[in-house]
């Protein structure tokens, strides 16, 4: 019988099994994963009629609603028409209030672009409502409707220092130097009036109830610098809170001359108490300035006469959120990093119900933004975040829950896919630390246990022949990578033996990247975390970075390459074993290993590639290169990287690509992440490329990740979680 012959007579499911898989590309639309959980969180407000009924903001993720006390959230940002993020997609939301009268009406602010919405029917649909704003890249901090008149808002402002210098001006940390502004409007926002303009951003407006004329602003916020700050002599500044007797004609400063520490002039919040206006607590933080200074700074002070004198309480540093309970108003929190505290007693004294690095199990959760108490129950509070998302505690903050379901602006730095059976599995890295999907899983899994427990981590990697065994890098808790055996639930330092003192303490392994042909070769990336992320490019060339590490038996023991100096970015090994491997360094450009990275040699390239390149090789020729580059598109070399050819055919130039895979089980297809146009595809080994973005969150694609049949591909965003294509 021929060959044809048999295949024909055999049986129709065996065929089938013996197909070729799909690629990921045919799916044609992404399915978002809802997660992991994280972004830029800021607001979350319930109404006061109707408690089940809440809103959270995420900077670029938008608006988001619940009916069920917030275990499921809905997007709400119809008619949101500012943009921000990196792709100019994202919605730039910052700040909301429900105001208190009418629950269906809902004020919502913008980042950076000046604007002031309104919904009247619950966060369907908003109206822009900025008419008389005089700034134009004023980020709304926030709203108050005034107690007796819905028609009478409050809304406080941060104004960038590119405006009120004329460049950007920036202070430690590289924060920006930033001013403030008050407004009203007495038309439900047909026209606002400017009330005070100064050294520093506002956020909370506090009206007291029986005396309208009264209102108290607080200034400040932990990662901003205050525009009246003496940078050279390193001190911070700021105002701490502005106070108005009749009702914004004429204000005062409420700083040191009334009790607040003269470093402690942060007020990142500010709340008054239900039915007292003479009581308030002010939470002061500026992580920024701690840090230069080598000092902790911040804590909880109250006032019980009106702001006259205040009195630090909780000496708790850098202390971001503070709230009292509207139904029990003798209950209050109070939130940091740091920890969580309750008080009792109106703020007088206070009892610590979570410690450091505080969340659920596997999860940080970020630095609190805002608080918010059920009326009904004291000891069920939320919490909205920077970095690590939504979360909720039903005993007093005692224990927490994650309370994000339904949506994500989680920033991805890294991702890996898992290969798990036939199933796919993923494995991230962002902002708000690492994270996994199981296979088959709807909901993303905290991997924050033990020394990997932390914010900001960077590379992540999964061992080909084990899935449970991973490797990921938290800069923030370690200079060294970890390890796990046991798919994330513990894990082990990994001692390189070569960061340490010896090199610049803001260096670390940022990245582990496992050989394809031997798990036990691993190389380590040295490198500035910002370097790396490409949130700072301004002194990347001149530090003398850590070049990369080479480890031989699985991580045990680790040497020195020959490149021991620079940051490298990426790094790509040919598809054959004894090919060579390739690395880019910032500034430094392309290198290359005959021998798997032990030893490497300065490819000097015909093209201008940038300082910031991602690489990748085609996995049918170990000479053929891809670069991607920010704001060049692609560029394809087919001689080991000595000469090279833009290949953006179907792409804009100006994509700033940061990841590029080629697809091993689909010859001549690569796919390509551009950080601010999107996924692109190519099924001519790049000669020309095709936009794949129906149903992205956002286009800020920045990491890619492919199952090894090429039927499933995860794209990591930044600001909108990740997202799933499934041609299976």
């Amino acid at each position: 019988m021929s060959g044809r012959a048999a295949a024909s007579a055999l049986p129709f499911a065996l065929i089938c099994a013996c197909a070729p898989a799909p690629p990921a590309w045919e799916a044609g639309a992404w399915q978002d994963t809802g997660g992991p959980p994280g972004g830029l969180g800021y607001d979350i407000r319930m109404s006061s009629e109707q408690p089940d009924s809440m809103y959270v903001t995420d900077n670029w993720a938008g608006v988001f609603w619940s009916d069920d006390g917030g275990a499921t959230w809905w997007s709400s940002s119809s008619g949101i028409t500012s943009r921000a993020g990196r792709s100019g997609d994202g919605f730039a939301v910052f700040s909301l209030t429900v105001d208190p009268h009418d629950p269906s009406r809902v004020w919502s602010g913008a980042t950076g672009t000046s604007s002031a919405f309104r919904s009247d029917d619950g966060g369907d649909t908003w109206t822009l409502r900025s008419a008389g704003i005089l700034e134009r890249f004023a980020t709304v901090r926030g709203f108050t409707v005034e107690p007796g008149d819905p028609d009478v808002v409050y809304l406080a402002a941060e104004i960038p220092s590119y405006e009120w210098n004329g460049e950007l001006l920036l202070g430690p940390q590289g924060l920006d130097v930033v001013r403030g502004v008050v407004y009203r409007t007495e038309d439900a926002g047909g026209s606002w009036t400017r009330l005070w303009s100064g050294d520093n951003l506002t956020r909370h407006v506090c009206i007291d109830p029986d005396d309208v004329d009264r209102i108290f602003v607080s200034t400040g916020i932990f990662d901003r610098t205050a525009a009246n700050a003496d940078l050279a002599g390193l001190d911070p500044g700021g105002l701490g809170v502005l106070r108005s007797r009749d009702r914004g004609a004429t204000w005062e400063a409420l700083g040191v001359d009334r009790g607040f520490a003269a470093d402690e002039l942060y007020v990142g919040s500010l709340a008054m108490h239900p039915g007292d206006g003479d009581v308030l607590l002010a939470a002061t933080a500026a992580t920024h300035w701690s840090a230069e200074l080598a000092r902790p700074l911040g804590g909880v002070y109250r006032t019980g006469d009106g702001g006259e004198s205040w009195t630090e309480v909780l000496d708790q540093p850098d202390t971001t959120a503070v709230e009292f309970c509207a139904g029990h108003p003798s209950t209050a929190y109070a939130a940091g990093l740091g920890a969580v505290y309750q008080s009792e007693d109106g703020g007088l004294t206070w009892e610590q119900r979570s410690g450091e690095l505080w969340g659920p199990p596997g999860h940080v959760a970020g630095f609190p933004i805002d608080l918010e108490c059920d009326p009904r129950d004291p000891d069920r509070v939320f919490v909205n975040s920077y970095m690590g998302g939504n979360f909720l505690s039903l005993d007093g903050g005692v224990t927490w829950v994650g309370a994000s379901s339904g949506y994500s602006g989680a920033q991805i730095g890294d991702l890996a896919f898992v290969e798990q059976g036939d199933g796919a599995g993923a494995l991230v890295s962002g902002r708000s630390g690492v994270f996994a999907l199981p296979e088959g899983a709807q909901t993303w899994v905290g991997l924050g246990y033990g020394g990997a427990r932390g914010l900001e981590a960077a590379g992540v990697a999964v061992d080909p022949e084990d899935p449970d065994h991973l490797f990921a890098c938290v800069p923030t808790r370690s200079q060294d990578p970890w390890e796990s055996r046991d798919g994330g639930a513990s894990w082990t330092a990994l001692a390189t033996g070569a960061v340490g003192p010896e090199l610049a303490p803001e260096l670390a392994v940022v990245d582990v990247v496992v050989s394809p042909h031997d798990p036990d070769r691993l190389l380590g990336l040295v490198a500035d975390y910002e370097c790396w992320r490409g949130t700072r490019d301004a002194d990347c060339d001149e530090s003398p970075g850590g070049g990369i590490l080479l480890s031989v038996d699985g991580g045990v023991s680790w040497e020195r390459t020959s490149l021991d100096a620079g940051h490298p970015l990426s790094v790509a090994f040919a598809p054959r074993p004894a090919g060579p491997v390739w690395a880019w360094l910032y500034g430094r450009g392309l290198h290359r290993s005959g021998d798997a990275g032990a030893t490497w040699a300065i490819v000097e390239t015909a093209a201008d590639l940038g300082d910031r390149v991602a690489l990748a090789v085609d996995p049918a020729n170990g000479q053929r290169l891809y670069a991607g580059g920010i704001d060049r598109g692609i560029l394809i070399s087919g001689n080991g990287g000595r000469t090279w050819r833009r290949s953006s055919e179907g792409m804009e130039p100006e994509a700033s690509v940061l990841h590029v895979l080629p697809d091993p089980a689909h010859a001549g297809l690569v796919y390509a992440a551009a950080v601010n146009l999107g996924v692109f595809y190519s099924t001519d080994r790049g000669s020309s490329w095709q936009s794949l973005n129906e149903g992205l969150p956002t286009r800020a694609a920045t990491r890619l990740g492919l199952s090894s049949d090429g039927s499933v591909l995860f794209v990591g965003t930044d600001g909108g979680g990740v997202a799933r294509l499934d041609a299976r």
